[in-house]
């Protein structure tokens, strides 16, 4: 039998003020069994940094034609598409060709070398994708943050994002590798 996907609740209280957006949406969380808690959290912070009513989990890990991610308009294109990890180009150019906007997000330090660095020239003239990272450290650091049932208050400015719940707070910055 195989093993199930853990189910998280999220409350999450939004104050971007780089878009000028402030809302609280309640989110389910499924984690895959192959899904650390950490990249869980990545999902639920990409979430909060392009949060939109339409925005919505993708099966993600379990599906190769759906992202972590993704936003669709009314006509039921997509708008927005946003991946974790290290994707291959193939992908990439896929996902460009589906949606409006593209948006990757890697974490920890090796990706820069191993990803980046190797696909860098190909990614940086595309004009519709954004790269996101985070490093180790504060890759490793989002479990702090894991419980059954959070309420996280979420700040976002030009200086980062600042995180709190009722066991933790992270302060820390996402960096742009591409624009």
């Amino acid at each position: 039998m195989a093993i199930g996907s853990t189910i998280y609740k999220a409350k999450l209280n939004i104050c971007d003020l780089r878009r000028h957006y402030y809302a609280e949406h309640s989110l389910t969380v499924a984690c895959h069994p192959s899904e650390t808690a950490q990249r869980m959290m990545l999902r639920i912070i990409s979430f909060s940094l392009f949060a939109h009513p339409e925005l919505t989990f993708g099966k993600g890990l379990s599906t190769s034609d759906e992202p972590d991610l993704w936003q669709h308009n009314l006509d039921g294109t997509v708008e927005r598409w946003i991946d974790l990890g290290q994707p291959d180009i193939k992908r990439i150019k896929r996902a460009r060709g589906r949606a409006s906007s593209v948006v990757i997000f890697s974490y920890g330090d090796a990706a820069i070398e191993n990803w980046w660095k190797p696909n860098k020239a190909q990614l940086e003239g595309l004009n519709n994708l954004q790269a996101l990272h985070i490093d180790s450290e504060t890759y490793n650091s989002l479990e702090s943050l894991v419980q059954k049932n959070m309420s996280l208050t979420i700040n976002i400015d030009e200086d980062g994002l600042f995180i709190t719940s009722d066991e933790s707070a992270l302060n820390f910055q996402v960096n742009q590798l591409s624009s």
